[in-house]
């Protein structure tokens, strides 16, 4: 059994975001939905269409107890996106998650084609309401490794085109993370590319919230 508890307002948004990266194609079954991770000795919620990948870093409030690689089916996160705070019980109290106030649990069991994840609103450690999901047997596929290493030299942004509908990622990300954290700025940058071959697009908005898109085409 593993278990995922964070702040609800964390919860919300991460699902939001990986709602804009996550397939939606149910020939996909292995990325249709997101995936817990962990990387590098950092634990991410992460979502893939492959042609994007979006990971949301989870922060101190939130805890894991049990094994990372767990599924997050796209019904539950279009379930966890759709939670509007006034409509609970005690939508007024702003209370953070250590002090007793609203977060989200996410709670594994079973294997293989019995798994399933019950989610559950809680408010000082109890259930507001839940639903529970069947979660995929497929493996998420470990995307989360074509992120450069930490302290590798970023490439500047040349040559390179995005479609509209990946600009339009990127714009829809920006709308949900600009003001989190502080974040006020898009940075974007490229990775490595084969020679001659343009590169895939990073950018980050705020300190939690990163991504990946495949360019289109080459400017000349």
């Amino acid at each position: 059994m593993s278990v995922l508890t964070m702040p609800l307002d964390d919860a919300i948004l991460a699902s939001k975001g990986l709602l804009n990266h996550a397939s939606k194609d149910d020939l996909t079954p292995a990325i249709n939905g997101g995936s817990v991770v962990e990387h590098e000795g950092k634990r991410y919620l992460i979502a893939t269409d492959r042609f994007s990948i979006g990971r949301f870093e989870l922060g101190d409030l939130d805890t894991l107890t049990g094994d990372a690689g767990r599924q997050i089916p796209y019904a539950a996160l279009v379930w966890i996106s759709k939670v509007v705070r006034k409509s609970l019980r005690r939508a007024a109290v702003k209370l953070d998650l250590a002090e007793g106030g609203y977060g989200l649990k996410m709670e594994w069991s079973g294997t293989g084609s019995t798994t399933e994840v019950a989610v559950s609103i809680i408010f000082d450690g109890k259930s507001e309401r839940s639903q529970t999901f069947d979660v995929t047997p497929s493996p998420f596929p470990p995307v989360i490794r074509l992120w450069r290493p930490a302290g590798m030299t970023v490439n500047p942004l040349s040559k390179i085109a995005l479609s509209v509908q990946s600009l339009t990622k990127i714009a829809e990300d920006v709308k949900l993370f600009e003001h989190r954290d502080g974040a006020t700025t898009l940075n974007l940058h490229s990775g490595d590319g084969p020679t001659g071959k343009p590169a895939p697009v990073e950018y980050t908005v705020g300190t939690r919230w990163a991504a990946i898109i495949q360019p289109n085409l080459m400017v000349r």
